[in-house]
């Protein structure tokens, strides 16, 4: 089924006024999470969790918590939005198998139409297949003899498993969930030590939270689409070099029209987004030492160009243009809806920023 719209993830990143022993707490706390995530993570990578995951992964949860939670560093709370992102990730694998394993079956020639039909059937019920990797006799009513489904059944119970892959590697950037439970944004304007956004954290300590400072004055990102306070978005923390806070959002999707916008990288401005008049043109990066940050804010505020038309092609959208006296000019032009009320500014910088695709290889200077 098509659907009236993609997700974007917006990042919001720590401004350069956090604190070392902030930093310190957030990395211990993150540190934390990862390892619980980690060893929740093997307890059910196996195939006996696979469709549970799948269908019913709260019933895990409520499980485990009865059961006990595995570390006594975090708090239950945090125990489970670590129990979640690895149900998470073991619900991907295997839904990431099932869908190889389909494809397989629907390109094998060598197969008959009862033997593809049975293994179709196993492959789209989760019970059916669970019985399958246990090993349990499948009960599916077929024409097809009890021998010849035994052996179907071990082929696809060993087609999946082969199609999973292996257990997933550690991530080269420390990472972790929190979710609405676990963070408070606001702005201050009246601060003596910084005023702006910003992000505050759950810590380690009871009843303590880590403050973090955030580039900018903007926390919409982090509001509730509902209205409700228990429906804010999910944040994802990445821990590097620079801490970033990543949610996602719906971007509804826009039949392509015949308005264009391009984006220059030029010589005396980082880049200049127009819609044709240069009277509304807009500038960024003048200031040759804010260039770096400008070029991750441009990169990270990225959709998929898919938002704009599911048949629409990148390359038909990007366009290298000639050098004429500096390097690395890029263009790219991507087409909008033609409503003349959008050919604003603002519209301008935000369709601009949704428009280059993160999935591709765009030239940078």
């Amino acid at each position: 089924m098509h659907r009236s719209f993609v997700l974007a993830s917006v990042r919001c990143r720590a401004a350069p006024e956090l604190t070392s022993s902030k930093r310190g707490r957030l990395l211990e706390l993150g540190a934390a999470m990862v390892s619980a995530r980690e060893q929740y993570l093997r307890d059910y990578w196996a195939p006996q969790h696979a469709m549970a995951t799948v269908g019913s992964p709260h019933r895990l949860v409520e499980a485990r918590r009865r059961d006990g939670w595995i570390s006594a560093n975090l708090s239950a709370h945090q125990n489970k939005v670590a129990l979640e992102s690895a149900l998470g990730i073991v619900r991907s694998s295997w839904q990431a198998a099932r869908g190889r394993a389909r494809s397989i079956v629907l390109r094998n020639p060598e197969l008959g139409r009862a033997e593809r039909d049975y293994r179709l059937r196993i492959l789209d019920d989760p019970v059916l297949l669970q019985q399958c990797l246990d090993r349990v006799p499948v009960g599916v009513a077929s024409d097809l003899p009890r021998p010849a489904r035994r052996r179907i059944e071990h082929q696809l119970s060993r087609l999946v498993l082969r199609s999973r892959g292996a257990f997933p590697r550690k991530p080269p950037r420390l990472w972790f969930d929190i979710d609405t439970n676990l963070y408070r944004a606001f702005v201050r304007h009246n601060d003596r030590h910084f005023r702006g956004a910003w992000l505050a954290i759950t810590s380690l300590q009871k009843g303590q939270r880590i403050v973090i400072p955030l580039r900018g004055s903007d926390v919409s990102a982090f509001a509730s689409r509902t209205g409700r306070f228990e429906s804010r978005p999910n944040l994802r923390v990445y821990l590097a070099d620079t801490i970033e806070f990543e949610t996602v959002r719906r971007v509804e999707r826009r039949p392509p029209g015949h308005e264009v916008i391009g984006v220059d990288l030029g010589y005396r401005s980082l880049v200049v987004a127009s819609t044709g008049s240069p009277e509304n043109a807009e500038r960024y990066g003048d200031d040759p030492t804010n260039r770096s940050s400008i070029i991750d804010t441009v990169r990270n505020a990225i959709v998929n160009v898919s938002a704009f038309g599911p048949s629409r092609d990148l390359s038909e959208q990007l366009i290298r243009p000639k050098r004429e006296g500096f390097d690395a000019a890029t263009s790219a032009r991507s087409e909008f809806d033609g409503d003349p009320s959008r050919k604003d500014a603002n519209f301008a910088r935000r369709q601009t920023a949704r428009s280059i695709s993160s999935s591709r290889t765009i030239a940078w200077p």
